[in-house]
């Protein structure tokens, strides 16, 4: 029900959390921050920056909740900056800044929203579940497949979904490569002629491939699928760290795929990974029993954990820039 905020750069010197003589514990107040006014789990966040006519960009993020209603908070002063905006289309699964819009991805359909005014720009039917920006293309997965829509909201390609089960995360490199989670399995499309670091020669581990004829803008595209990438445990997590992509299973267990195979893992140790972000050379994993905990993505080394800062599982992080070139951590 609430997004705690922390600043990057002054993370680790003190985390300690201070009680009152009933043991209710307080954030530390130097580093740590809460914004409440979803009245039901946070699903998806998402920062956009808007041009202030200066030369820096003003950040603003947005969140949408499992009611389907979306909220706009200002980062720098952090509060909200609008009244809630109910999308009516039931849970909102993935927030994605394009460009200078706010896109979500809720049960009953997508919306296209400007963030300055709060405005919905553009809507389409349907299911979509998860949100990608490849190049100037935003990929939204569905129940029966992908759709590829151009950044002005025009759809350009359906493409049916290779695995039996829906697509419901996905990460991208931003330049021809997706993977998503298809429960316990991963697919990945490749547009031919792209570079493709993370799966690269690897197609021959994968449990099958094809090809998918897509139109000029789209080029040629091929697709593979691991089947149980996590040894029989469902997917939950997934992202683009360079030039590998981490994995999560609901296990606990993570993987590092790169340059053809995984190159690390982590055995499940601990409770489900619900979400992934990338701070330079760490990553933070949120949890389902309510901490973050932070590792190398080199070495995958265990540098800190954090605790007692929300009452629920961590859905989503994601990092966000101040004009000050801070980064902060929602």
């Amino acid at each position: 029900l609430a997004i705690a905020i922390e600043e990057v750069h002054n993370l680790f010197p003190s985390r300690d959390v201070h009680r009152d003589e009933e043991g209710n514990g307080t954030l530390p107040p130097e580093f740590a921050k809460k914004l409440v006014g979803h009245q039901a789990a946070i699903q998806a966040l998402a920062c956009c920056y808007l041009n202030t006519g200066s030369a820096t960009r003003h950040p603003v993020v947005w969140s949408g909740d499992q009611l389907g209603v979306l909220r706009s908070w200002d980062p720098i002063a952090c509060a909200r900056t609008g009244p809630p905006l109910p999308t009516n289309l039931g849970i909102v699964f993935s927030l994605l800044s394009v460009r200078e819009t706010v896109w979500a991805a809720c049960t009953n359909g997508l919306l296209i929203i400007d963030p300055e005014s709060g405005k919905i720009i553009d809507q389409h039917s349907g299911p979509h579940l998860a949100l990608a920006l490849v190049g100037d293309q935003v990929w939204a997965a569905g129940v029966a497949g992908i759709s590829i829509y151009k950044v002005s909201g025009q759809l350009v390609k359906s493409l049916a979904s290779p695995s039996k089960n829906k697509i419901t995360r996905l990460s991208t490199n931003g330049i021809g490569e997706v993977w998503g989670i298809s429960e316990k399995d991963i697919v990945v499309w490749q547009t031919k002629g792209k570079t493709a670091p993370a799966s690269a020669a690897i197609s021959a581990s994968f449990s099958s491939s094809g090809l998918i004829s897509a139109n000029d803008s789209l080029g040629e595209m091929s697709w593979h699928e691991i089947k149980d990438a996590h040894a029989g445990v469902p997917v939950t997590s997934i992202l683009f760290v360079g030039e590998t992509v981490w994995t999560c299973g609901k296990d606990g267990s993570i993987k590092v795929w790169g340059g053809g195979s995984e190159i690390m893992g982590i055995p499940g140790s601990h409770s489900e990974i619900l979400s992934l972000a990338a701070f330079g050379s760490h990553v933070w994993c949120g949890n389902s029993d309510k901490t973050i905990r932070i590792y190398d993505s080199s070495t995958l080394e265990l540098v800190h954990v954090l605790e007692d800062y929300h009452s629920d599982g961590i859905l989503h992080i994601i990092p966000v820039w101040t004009p000050e070139n801070k980064c902060w951590a929602w």
